[in-house]
């Protein structure tokens, strides 16, 4: 028998290849660059500095402003991701500007290279950024038409006449629609304990599309509307009225009617999540619109949620509800609009978009769902509480709309749907202030034991 003789040499070299290819598959899985918050920071609108990167949020609140490019995002458990409140929806879009150099003689003027500069964010220092100057007293901002600035020495300045300096300033390039909106590349997870958010970071209160209305003495305030009716006041102001798409919901929610002592609840905010992967729940995406917390106040609005991706799995929860009117006098928020858009769905968690309670619930709000290649799913339920009805246009065949749990729906205009389907304590009603209902479905027609199409 023989003997085959190996070299520790070729075992060495064996044991280095097999570790260097364990070590290059370790590698592949790895991201390229992976950026993790663990304190609370804000991303604002022109901060490109995370874009591009995969993102991972644990025990802090990440607060995002505008449109961002994520490779993926993970938000653990103890983390939270959200944008900033905006009370009139918008977000301003600032460009910082740095060093900006210019030489000052005498007193005379110089203009800075940019428009619409914000003069409160002026800083102007010496060439080395050593010594900081002082408006008023080493220097003047004046602006002669309103649009460009200018800088000059005073005629006591501190500044060496002739002297070059640096002025840093703020440059005010418009306003953006707020909100989080995100593009991401890979996966979205929110895992057990994590969140993303925009509860109450809509319309302040009494503003926005769908506002809660005042009445009576001492006056009390209407629930807002989204998409439902916001909820009457007990002295019967009227809710606020529906607006925007349930197709594609980008708007925010809107805040509750002010009482005799303050403002209402606000609404909702917004969340766009767009990947090119998969969108994991195991923990709350929400946007709800906020309680009334002033006597007699209306609650808020729930906002938007519009999920678009490969595959959404998962068990957490996905809301946009309505605020709850101060009791018992404030009427609730509508509920809010939700979609979710993608090829494959197995999420099993839960998905509401409830009026909020007060002296008259709030109407339900849209859930839309759609799988590619079938009809979307449009579901109106407002969780068994019986409220303010919802105004709902819907003009597709591809469209099977579902009215459950105590909602009730009222046609704006004529309906074309693909299926319709009004379940038990579901209500379709033609209203007396609009046109007669005129409906097309071009699949059934469905009135279950205890729904109601009513005239």
């Amino acid at each position: 028998m023989k003997t085959l003789r190996v070299s520790p040499r070729f075992v060495s070299l064996t044991r280095r290849a097999l570790m260097a290819g364990v070590i290059a598959l370790i590698l592949v899985r790895l991201p390229a660059f992976a950026m993790t918050f663990t304190n609370d920071t804000t991303i604002n609108v022109n901060d490109t500095n995370y874009d591009g990167t995969d993102i991972v949020v644990t025990n802090c609140t990440l607060t995002v402003n505008g449109l961002h490019a994520f490779s993926s995002l993970f938000v653990a458990g103890g983390g939270a991701l959200t944008h900033s409140f905006s009370p009139n929806g918008s977000i301003s879009n600032i460009l910082f500007v740095a060093s900006e150099s210019q030489v000052l003689n005498g007193t005379n003027p110089v203009t800075l290279l940019n428009s619409n500069i914000l003069t409160d964010t002026v800083l102007v220092t010496d060439s080395g950024s050593t010594i900081i100057y002082t408006n008023g007293v080493d220097y003047l901002l004046t602006s002669p038409d309103g649009i460009l600035t200018q800088l000059q020495r005073t005629t006591n300045s501190t500044i060496p006449d002739g002297t070059n300096i640096l002025v840093n300033y703020d440059v005010l390039l418009g306003t953006l629609p707020a909100g989080l909106n995100l593009s991401v590349t890979g996966n979205v997870e929110v895992a057990v304990g994590g969140v993303i958010h925009a509860n109450g970071k809509g319309y302040g209160g009494g503003a926005g599309p769908g506002a809660g209305h005042i009445a009576g003495s001492p006056q009390d305030g209407s629930g807002a509307g989204y998409g439902g009716i916001g909820g009457m006041s007990s002295s019967n102001a009227m809710g606020g009225t529906t607006y925007g798409s349930f197709l594609q919901p980008t708007n925010f929610g809107s805040g509750g009617g002010a009482s005799y002592v303050g403002v209402g609840g606000a609404g909702g905010g917004a969340v766009k999540i767009t990947t090119g992967g998969n969108v994991i729940i195991n923990g709350t995406i929400s946007a709800d619109g906020a309680n009334g917390t002033n006597s007699r106040s209306g609650g808020g609005s729930g906002g938007s949620i519009w999920i678009t991706a490969h595959v959404v799995s998962g068990s957490g929860a996905i809301t946009a509800q309505g605020g709850a009117g101060e009791p018992t006098h404030g009427g609730g928020g509508g509920g809010g609009r939700i979609a979710i858009q993608c090829d494959v769905s197995t999420f099993a968690g839960s998905v509401a978009a409830y009026g909020g309670a007060g002296a008259k619930t709030g109407g339900a709000g849209t859930v839309y769902t759609q799988l590619t290649g079938q009809n979307g799913l449009l579901v109106f339920d407002n969780g068994g509480q019986a409220g303010t009805n919802s105004l709902a246009a819907i003009s597709s065949s591809s469209v099977d709309v579902l009215i459950r749990g105590k909602a009730g729906v009222i046609p704006a205009g004529a309906w074309l749907v693909g299926n319709l389907t009004i379940a038990s304590n579901g209500l379709l009603l033609v209203s007396s202030a609009l046109s007669p209902i005129n409906l097309t479905a071009s699949g059934n027609v469905t009135i279950q034991s205890g729904g109601s199409l009513l005239a």
